[in-house]
């Protein structure tokens, strides 16, 4: 084949192959926005569900933080260690009478019994299918929360710990000084 006859033949399998290529090209294409678009898609779903795990653990950290300042104000009203049970479950509340201290009298253990049932009333109104449990230990001097309170306290340091509702696999932990 003379060189110029050769050319427009070189020419021809040039552009089948190019054409050819444009085909797989395009579909990688399409995949790569297909699976952009599924992302955008799941994004609004995805920021609901992380809004609603922040607004839960403020909620915790207040319901904590609240937990920590009538353990305070109780101690502080009775000038006494408080009778701090090693570990006791505060959500979902158990089923055990409580005194009413608002209407009646209360000796600080009934008082301290009357403020789990509070605590645990109001934060199940807060975070309904949350599980909270307490533990408490006596303070050691080498304990940050012990430290504050100077050596030889008799204070205990309790332990928070609350799983969020709906089965989500957070954990959160507070120490409470009691």
């Amino acid at each position: 084949m003379p060189p110029a006859a050769a050319a427009p033949a070189r020419a021809r399998a040039r552009s089948r192959t190019t054409v050819g290529a444009g085909l797989p090209d395009a579909l990688l294409a399409c995949m790569v926005l297909g699976l952009g678009v599924a992302g955008l898609l799941r994004l609004p779903a995805i920021t609901a569900r992380e809004a609603l795990a922040a607004r839960q653990h403020q909620q915790a950290a207040q319901a904590a933080a609240n937990l920590a300042q009538w353990l305070h104000a109780l101690r502080t009203a009775s000038g006494a260690p408080l009778p701090t049970p090693s570990r006791r479950v505060l959500l979902p509340a158990p089923d055990s009478p409580a005194p009413d201290c608002r209407r009646h009298e209360c000796t600080p253990p009934q008082m301290l019994e009357f403020g789990w049932r509070e605590w645990a009333r109001d934060t199940e109104r807060l975070l309904p299918g949350a599980r909270a449990e307490i533990a408490c230990r006596p303070a050691h001097d080498t304990d940050a929360l012990a430290a504050q309170a100077g050596p030889g306290s008799d204070d205990r340091v309790c332990t928070l710990t609350m799983r969020p509702p709906h089965g989500r696999h957070a954990v959160w932990q507070w120490s409470l000084r009691a």
